[in-house]
């Protein structure tokens, strides 16, 4: 079962057509997961490799269902993977992945209560992007902050460039290999959320626009005498954060 899904996987065929063989066999093969859901077995450390495999066939579909726009199925694929008891952590980021092109602000509230994600990176990044799209920078502002404090992996990325990623991800990169090496699925992940999103001019243009509006807003409030604007209060704004500096020419 495995082969046949690498010979998906690595044939020429578009995405749909890949959508389609591998749904037909996920359709065939899937027994498995069902019956660890059922008695709560760990799927990853089953006996049986065919338990595994169809494993990781339905996770190459739900994949295949993102690159196609499928959200849906996809999110549903990977909730049903959630339910069977394995470390299949890599799941729980992709599927925060799913809610934020999905954009649904009750689904993403509901997953982020059932784990720790203040100690996933690609999710704290993920949830950045999720709030700048929901228009709500104090919310972006706090998990980039908590990013920051993280710090495992992700300052790698932007320190040094995709490039550098890549080569610390196949081993090429020395000085950094000596270090504890993070787990390479989340480094990979976390990469590529930060150019999907991060170096995105849409999502750029989105801030841009955020930002505009608060600043408009803050303006009327101020000409009318609702809002009576200190450089201290600037300063506890987390809009402001880290442009102290620049604080004077706004004001």
């Amino acid at each position: 079962l495995g082969d046949i899904v690498d010979a998906i996987d690595d044939s020429d065929m578009s995405v749909f057509n890949k959508v389609s063989a591998l749904r037909e066999l996920y359709e065939e093969n899937h027994s498995g997961i069902e019956m660890a859901i059922e008695l709560g077995e760990d799927i990853l450390y089953s006996e049986s490799d065919e338990d595994t495999e169809e494993m990781i066939l339905a996770d190459a579909l739900a994949g295949y269902y993102v690159k196609a726009g499928m959200y849906e199925e996809a999110a549903k694929l990977y909730e049903l993977l959630l339910k069977a008891p394995s470390d299949f952590s890599e799941v729980t980021d992709k599927l925060t992945h799913v809610y934020v092109s999905l954009n649904r602000d009750d689904l993403m509230r509901n997953h982020i209560k059932r784990f720790d994600y203040l100690e996933s990176e690609p999710t704290l990044l993920l949830l950045s992007v999720f709030s700048i799209n929901q228009g709500k920078l104090d919310e972006a502002h706090y998990y980039m902050t908590k990013l920051k404090e993280l710090n495992k992996y992700t300052s790698i990325i932007f320190k040094g460039g995709f490039e550098k990623v890549e080569s610390f991800i196949e081993g090429t990169l020395q000085d950094e290999k000596d270090l504890q090496k993070p787990e390479v699925f989340e480094m990979h992940f976390a990469a590529n959320i930060a150019k999907e999103y991060l170096t995105n001019k849409y999502h750029y243009e989105l801030l841009e626009k955020f930002y505009k509006e608060e600043i408009e807003k803050r303006v009327i409030l101020i000409v009318e005498g609702r809002l009576n604007i200190s450089k201290e209060m600037m300063k506890e704004d987390p809009i402001f954060a880290g442009m102290e500096r620049q604080l004077n020419k706004f004001i």
